[in-house]
């Protein structure tokens, strides 16, 4: 079992492997290691959406407003919008609800739509499909019901929460280990991110043995 700074530098790294900026791969380390504090695998859903995003322009997985529905060219990543609905917690807090066309693993948007409400001083529900997450206002989890690792959510709802939301069952997750193959996705993923090793390299102490301090 790693612990959760392990994963999420693992993440963060793995996300800056496949392109995505600093500011965005640090808000993914943020998201599987809050993931996987509550027993749900943040780090399996991470592996399959940046095997997604590989070798692919994220510009055309970002967010744009129509008609009240966000949707994007290739379908929505959760990191990007995950960090677009941090940034307009203020739509929660008016009371507001947010639509989404096509997320691709939708599970990574928990997290987010937990610190949304955060920033907003109320409770959200988010949910597609059979899977639904109600988050207090402090960001933790309430309640949560149906499948959790879908590829896709065709249809994905962000909304101020209800009475009835707030009384449901607590669930409470447990700490899990985390999959082999994921890991080792991740870690191949981060990989990238380290200079190749050369004779000169080696000389100036670069490569593998060299700091990461920036």
């Amino acid at each position: 079992m790693y612990s959760l700074n392990e994963i999420e530098s693992a993440v963060k790294r793995a996300a800056r492997g496949v392109g995505l900026d600093w500011g965005l791969a640090e808000e993914a380390g943020k998201a599987a290691r809050w993931l996987e504090a509550r027993g749900r695998p943040g780090c399996a859903a991470m592996a399959a959406h940046f095997a997604l995003l590989d070798g692919r322009d994220y510009r055309d997985f970002c967010p744009a407003q129509t008609q009240g529905i966000w949707a994007a060219k290739a379908g929505l990543c959760p990191i990007i919008t995950g960090a677009a609905l941090s940034d307009r917690a203020a739509i929660f807090a008016e009371g507001g609800s947010v639509n989404l066309a096509r997320v691709h693993h939708p599970l990574i948007l928990v997290p987010f739509a937990g610190m949304a409400g955060k920033h907003a001083g109320v409770a959200v529900v988010l949910d597609w499909h059979d899977a639904q997450f109600t988050l207090c206002a402090e960001g933790t989890l309430k309640a949560e019901i149906g499948a959790l690792m879908g590829a896709q959510g065709k249809r994905v709802a962000v909304r101020c929460a209800s009475q009835a939301d707030l009384e449901r069952d607590t669930q409470v997750g447990v700490r899990t280990p985390v999959a082999p193959d994921a890991w080792a996705a991740l870690d191949a993923f981060g990989y990238r991110t380290f200079a190749p090793e050369t004779e000169s390299s080696r000389v100036s102490g670069a490569g593998a043995d060299g700091s990461d301090n920036d």
